[in-house]
């Protein structure tokens, strides 16, 4: 059942509207299925109904009404809550907004050309009337049964408690914070933010520095990164500064070889080569005429870009110096001396503390500075004897002429020779024997001869 007063679906059994408490017995009309009129035709109808009131009531239409409102009858522990008298049937306005009270209007049954209740309809009895025993359930002393409000939940005004003061504390605040969060990054206060221009050309991010107001000062440093693009500034991104604070802004650029470094000393050409950032750096001597400690050459050459870990070679002048090959073999001593661009000769010198072919070092010694392609003695320990055989080769070599017993030869080849002590060397050969004839030197056939070479202390041949 709909309630007239404030259209609420209700128990066909109620006898108040749950809603708003509005009497609800004998009313069995609902007008919910009844189509509201447009505009012009409600007012005609309502022109209508309103002549059709002031006819009189048909005495049947009465008794009919009558009736119908004695159908129901309250049972008697009710009767106690039924204080009101049941309302007459509520006149039903068009356009009406619902909550209006209809009580005391009184309509006939004539008004809507048809009977409210049929003569035959039977009221369904209550439920509570089958005789049946109702269980209730148990009421806690300890709570005290609230007033029932019938104001419509739409009109029921609700007090804010602490929670609902505390989100509307906490809306102003969040309110309030994004106002001035928004305020703060349009610059309208707190400074302006220093812009990101890393990465950018120096012309951009003098463009973009100064089109927000700050005035620009750039600063070349060295570095590996790309030449000419913005490495960092100062302040750095981000720092909320005052409008037409100065910014120092580093532009990248190249690590070069200086230029000018051939001919430096080797102090000053390895502070030019860290003031450009190169880490990998190597110093060599060489042997030169220039004076000592000065550049003679740098890889990569003077001008070059590199990055700061390129091995860079820097040559330095050093005198020459005799190197020591006292340790050497005879072909590695030469190597060393001819490399250090020096000249060289080999001297036996004869001893009998040291083996024969003993490297004994070299005259001047090692270490001595001495002037470019200067000759340089390799010394050679020799025995006496092998000595003196290696000097009887010498005097004995093909072509030489020779006196044995008083005839003279010339020599072939030399087959054999042996130091055989107190400065003697044995020795064999083949030659020819000759002779001047008719002033033409006549030569005999090759014949083998032996004989004795005697040496002085001072190894000289004497005989």
């Amino acid at each position: 059942m709909k309630c007239p007063n404030c259209e609420t679906e209700n128990r066909e059994s109620a006898k108040f509207c749950d809603e708003c408490g509005f009497p609800l017995l004998g009313l069995e009309l609902d007008f919910k299925d009844e189509p509201m009129p447009e505009p012009d035709e409600g007012k005609a109808e309502v022109e209508a109904e309103q002549a059709e009131e002031e006819k009189p009531e048909p005495e049947s239409a009465k008794e009919e009404l009558a009736d119908t409102q004695e159908l129901y009858t309250p049972p008697e522990d009710d009767q106690d809550s039924l204080d009101a008298p049941v309302p007459e049937k509520p006149v039903r306005v068009e356009n009406e907004a619902p909550g209006i009270d209809f009580t005391g209007l009184e309509v006939s049954s004539e008004d809507y050309g048809e009977r409210l209740v049929d003569p035959s309809y039977e009221a369904p009895k209550p439920n509570w009337r089958d005789g049946n025993t109702i269980q209730m359930a148990p009421i806690d002393a300890s709570e005290k049964e609230e007033s029932k409000d019938y104001l419509a939940s739409s009109t029921k005004k609700k007090k804010a408690g602490p929670k609902t003061i505390a989100l509307i504390i906490a809306g102003v605040i969040v309110v309030a914070a994004a106002v001035a969060l928004i305020t703060f990054q349009l610059h309208l206060w707190g400074g302006k933010a220093v812009p990101d221009v890393r990465g950018m050309t120096e012309a951009d991010a003098t463009s973009v520095l100064e089109g927000d107001g700050f005035s620009v000062s750039v600063k070349q440093v060295k570095s590996d990164d790309t030449e000419g693009l913005v490495l960092i500034t100062d302040p750095e991104p981000g720092n909320r500064v005052p409008d037409g604070s100065e910014v120092n802004v580093h532009i990248a650029s190249a690590r070069v070889i200086p230029e000018k470094i051939v001919g430096m000393s080797e102090e000053d050409a390895k502070a030019a080569l860290a003031e450009e950032g190169f880490e990998n750096v190597k110093f060599e001597k060489e042997s030169s005429e220039v004076p000592q400690g000065k550049v003679l050459s740098v890889s990569p050459g003077p001008g070059t870009r590199a990055k700061s870990a390129a091995e860079i070679v820097v040559k330095v002048s050093a005198p020459y110096v005799v190197p020591d090959v006292s340790s050497m073999y005879l072909d590695d001593a030469i190597e060393a001396l001819v490399n250090a661009g020096l000249g060289y000769d080999v001297v036996y010198i004869m001893s009998d503390e040291y083996a024969d072919g003993t490297m004994l070092g070299t005259s001047p010694a090692a270490g001595t500075e001495v002037k470019k392609g200067e000759v340089v003695n390799i010394q050679i320990a020799q025995a006496r004897g092998t000595y003196l055989e290696n000097l009887a080769r010498q005097s004995l070599a093909p072509g030489t002429t020779i006196t044995v017993n008083g005839t003279s030869y010339v020599i072939d080849s030399v087959s054999s020779v042996s130091y055989t002590g107190n400065g003697a060397v044995s020795y064999t050969a083949t030659a020819r024997a000759f002779t001047s004839l008719a002033g033409e030197t006549v030569y005999g056939s090759p014949t083998t001869i032996s004989n004795v070479i005697t040496f002085s202390e001072d190894n000289q041949p004497i005989g």
